[in-house]
Order: structure tokens, then sequence, then C-alpha cells
């Protein structure tokens, strides 16, 4: 067995021979090294057999892998606890017991009571009941993740149909994501990008991109680096979700939440809606902010999460319409002009260089957009 490390020439030096017959155990946790999954593709383009040790199924290194150990972190910080991939590990690294010693019938029983989720060729399981509230894109993507690890799972919608916001996104077309790594993500966020960070570092804009496209939906990077479905019809994202959720047997139920139910310690029993009641041990709200009402978009999440005890902060609008005067644009006919900067007492606020729509007193989208996130901050 043979240590792997060091800098870039020093890796690719002690692979040098790795080739068929070879195994190679690959370490990785976000946020995910460049070098360390180039490392892991190099032996796999020599022939080497990979297996993973990392934290999901979104992970580069569980893809080019033929077998792997997951090991969960649920913590909600942008800091990641590196506790139980080190637990495993040394539970892996220690000799075998003696025959005097006692030994567990079922070591991996103790594993999933502490966070931990082995898979070798094969899913993570949840034994879990969800409920997940909101029918759009992160509804839906949210259930096929769990369905995918064998959760059983029920999606509440009231619409008539699933992704009805995401529908006339894009112009209909259906911008999905933009061709970029997390760190650019990040920093191409208003504010308190770092927040978003652990998110990112397991699904980015190219993961997002691998995802529909293992879905069936083709794709393509326009100007911008924004990614459309080559169909140019935001129905096909839609319904290459709606399709998933069928195959993996989640149940759609047309029906409005009204409360999340719980017992007298707190914890989660399911959900009341105006049509039924829903059990469940977990609920997912993806209920969408307040920002078309006609999409179903009405704040009911918000209110939701407050009966639960959550803090709900004083929403403000962000990609909106600027008010105001337009130098120089007296006269014009609504037409695309440059919109390059937000200013305020002769001081730059903030910069950027997009279309705009002049027109009625407005500046309308889409480069002005931007801006007016800037303004909301």
């Amino acid at each position: 067995m043979t240590q792997v490390q060091g800098g870039a020439a020093g890796t690719f030096d002690q692979l040098f021979r790795v080739g068929p017959g070879d195994v190679v155990i690959a370490i990785c946790f976000p946020r995910y090294s460049e070098l360390a999954l180039k490392t892991v593709q190099y032996a796999k383009d020599r022939g080497a057999t990979i297996i993973g040790v990392t934290d999901s199924e979104m992970s580069p290194v569980y893809q080019m892998s033929s077998g792997s150990l997951l090991v969960r972190n649920e913590m909600i910080s942008f800091v990641d606890s590196l506790a139980a991939p080190m637990s495993m590990l040394n539970a892996l690294i220690l000799p075998p017991r003696t025959s005097r010693e006692r030994i567990s019938p079922r070591p991996s029983t103790s594993w999933s009571t502490s966070g931990i989720a082995s898979a070798f060729s094969g899913r993570s399981r949840m034994n879990k009941q969800l409920t997940v509230i909101g029918g759009g894109a992160a509804g839906m993507m949210a259930a096929i993740c769990a369905a995918r690890r064998g959760t059983a799972v029920t999606l509440l919608e009231p619409n008539e149909r699933l992704g009805k916001k995401l529908n006339i996104t894009g112009k209909g077309r259906c911008n999905v994501t933009n061709d970029a790594g997390c760190e650019e993500l990040l920093a191409n966020v208003p504010q308190n990008g770092r927040f978003l960070y652990s998110a990112f570092s397991r699904f980015d804009g190219r993961g997002t991109m691998a995802f529909f496209e293992e879905l069936g939906v083709p794709l393509k990077v326009e100007r911008g680096r924004r990614v459309f479905p080559v169909s140019d019809r935001a129905f096909d994202v839609s319904a290459a979700l709606e399709r998933e959720l069928r195959r993996l047997r989640v149940t759609l139920v047309r029906d409005r939440a009204v409360c999340v139910l719980t017992d007298e310690t707190g914890a989660v029993r399911g959900v009341k809606g105006e049509k039924g009641t829903y059990p469940a041990q977990a609920v997912v709200l993806a209920t969408g902010g307040v920002s078309y009402r006609g999409t179903g978009s009405t704040g009911e999440g918000h209110r939701m999460a407050a009966m639960l005890g959550h803090t709900v902060t004083p929403l403000t609008g962000s990609l909106v319409p600027l008010r105001g005067r337009l130098r120089g644009a007296a006269g014009l006919e609504p037409a695309e002009r440059g919109a390059d900067g937000l200013r305020e007492r002769k001081e730059d606020l903030h910069r950027f260089r997009g279309a705009a729509l002049h027109a009625f007193r407005r500046v309308r989208p889409a480069g002005t957009l931007v801006l007016g996130a800037y303004a909301a901050l």
C-alpha cells in the first residue's frame, strides 16, 4: 500500500506505474480539491479501480468510483466537520479484534445511527417517510434526490401542474443554470455568498448540468455562460423532472398544505392539507418566496416555518425594475440600451454591463434586474 501525497508533480510521479489491477482509494470531501480530482481521473484513465470515500452521490469522486463509502455531514454551516469521515477511516484502519474480544455482528448499524452511511457500488438508504411541500423546481429535485435513496416521498402541490413558475422562466426557455464552478457562482451572489459555500461545493452549476443531461435534457451554453435546453423549451425541463418522479414512484398529490404537524417533543409527524393529512417523519418546505403569487409563491412556506418556531426575517424584493430619472433617455422608444451602473450621491455602488429596456420611466430587464438586487440591499 502506498500513500500518495505531495504537490502536483510529486503526486503524478507516485502514480506513474498505476494501471489495471491496481486499486486507488480516493478520500475527497468539500471543498473538493482540483488536484485530487485530476489525480483520481488520471488513475482511472490508466485502468485502475477507484474506491471513493466521500460525502454524497453528487461528489465528483462518487461519479468516478467503482464503489464508494459515503460519509454524510448534516451540519448547517459553511464550515464542514470531518469528525464523521475520520471516525469511519479509523474503524477501517484499526486491526481486527482477537477471537476473545467481543465482535459486533452488525457494525454498520452503529454507523447509520451516527450519521455515517455506507454504500459500495450502490446508494445509501434513508428510511424516513418524507413529505415535500411545493412542486416547483426545488421541490421536485428534493423529492427525486430523497427517492433515489429509498425514501418514501409524497409531493404536495396545489397547482394543476408541476413546475408552473419553472415553465415561464427565461421567457419560456428556462435558464437552467450557469456553466460555472463553486467559486465563480459565489463571487456573483450579491450578499453573503459564503453562506451558500457548503451547498455549491456539493452541487454547483456543472453538477446541475450533469443532473439534467442524465435525465435526457440536452443543454447548450449561450452568452454569459447561461445554460438552456437545446430545445429552448422550459416544458422539456419540467417534463424530465416529472418523468423521474414517476419512475421513482413518488406519490404526487394535488393539495395545498396548511401546516406541519408535530408531537409534544417537537418531532415532525405529518402535514395537514386542505384535503387530507399526510404522515411524515420529515418535511421539506419548497414553497418558493413571494415573487409571483399567480404561480403559487404566496409566502405560505414562511408562515409554516414561523409556526414551527423559526425566525423569518422581513422579505424584500430583489430582481425588480428600477424607477427614476433616466439621464439621456428622454424621448427614446422602448429599446435595448446598456445598463452599466448604480449610483447614489455620485458614488458608484455597483457596476454591471448588460442589456436594459428603457420604457415608461422605468428601467426594465434584463441587465437592470441585477442592479435591482443591489438596490434592494
